[in-house]
Formats: C-alpha cells, sequence, structure tokens
C-alpha cells in the first residue's frame, strides 16, 4: 500500500454540521500505536481520507480528523486489533447545545 492522505473516491468532507462548524466538534478517532500494527484496514475503509499509511514510517495516523463524519465510528469495528476508539457521543450533544442546534 503506498502513501495516503486526504479524501479519496472523489468524496468531500461536510464543512458543517447541523449548521455548525466541523472545526468545532471534536469528534474523530484516536489511534492506540501500541495496539495497531500498520495494517491499514481503517485507511482502505474511511472514504474520506481521516487516516494515513506512510510506508516508511509503517505507521497509520489520523492525518485529517475534522474529514471524520460527525457521529460515525465505522472504522473502529473494522480495527482486527482494537486500536481506535472514539470521544463519547456526549462530545456531539454538549456541542449541539452550546450552538442550540
Amino acid at each position: 500500500m503506498g502513501e495516503n492522505t486526504g479524501k479519496k473516491h472523489g468524496l468531500e468532507p461536510d464543512k458543517e454540521y447541523l449548521g455548525i462548524p466541523r472545526q468545532d466538534i471534536p469528534w474523530y478517532p484516536s489511534i492506540d500505536n501500541k495496539d495497531c500494527d500498520a495494517c491499514g484496514t481503517c485507511v482502505e475503509y474511511c472514504k474520506l481520507g481521516t487516516f494515513s499509511f506512510t510506508p516508511r514510517e509503517d505507521k497509520v495516523t489520523v492525518s485529517s480528523p475534522f474529514n471524520c463524519v460527525v457521529g460515525c465510528n465505522g472504522c473502529q469495528d473494522k480495527c482486527p486489533n482494537s486500536a481506535i476508539s472514539f470521544p463519547s457521543t456526549e462530545v456531539i450533544d454538549r456541542v449541539r447545545k452550546k450552538y442550540g442546534v
């Protein structure tokens, strides 16, 4: 697998969620590097390019966190090593409350 960064498949990440700027919503995955074996399953799964794989470092990173769809955690179930985690959905609720939506 070559280096993979940015959006894939011509899909564009959302700039807003319910009228809230995407950058104001701390919803994105974290990778536990001790459990991640850089298999690339998450890179292939996420069609918006949230993750990047860099062969020379043999490492997967969350290179574009705000490309992640708010509320999506599908990659977490796909990870064979359970190395991906997300914040509680309460972070989304708090931001929605702050913006009154």
